[in-house]
């Protein structure tokens, strides 16, 4: 059940050890459920895909699917903006791992790299 975080100014939620945040809770439950389940199939296709963007690699480093899957650790997903958070990770950088997605992650679309 989505609260509403004082602190961040948006409902959560909390599926799976994935956090779920969203503007306005209608509907949310749903799609974040439809989410948990799909990014558990997803996250060998995630870290691929990662493993495969030139920007990535350049900041990361080279590393193979996984070693990404084991640093990446347990993501946000931003409901409101189609976007899968990740702050907590085990990289070297101190930095959030931005990836806007489509759909229940059926594509990725833009990957940034923002320094904490």
């Amino acid at each position: 059940m989505f609260d509403y975080n004082e602190e961040f100014g948006e409902f959560q939620d909390m599926i799976d050890a994935i956090t779920f945040s969203a503007e306005r809770p209608d509907g949310a439950e749903e799609q974040a459920e439809r989410l948990a389940d799909a990014y558990a199939e997803k996250l060998p296709d995630i870290a691929e895909a990662l493993c495969g963007d030139d920007y990535f690699v350049n900041v990361m480093g080279r590393m193979d699917p996984d070693e990404v899957m084991e640093k990446l650790g347990d993501p946000k997903i931003d409901l409101t903006n189609s976007l899968l958070i990740y702050k907590d990770h085990g990289f070297d950088l101190d930095c959030t791992i931005e990836l806007e997605f489509d759909g229940d992650l059926d594509e990725l679309l833009e990957l940034n790299i923002n320094e904490n």
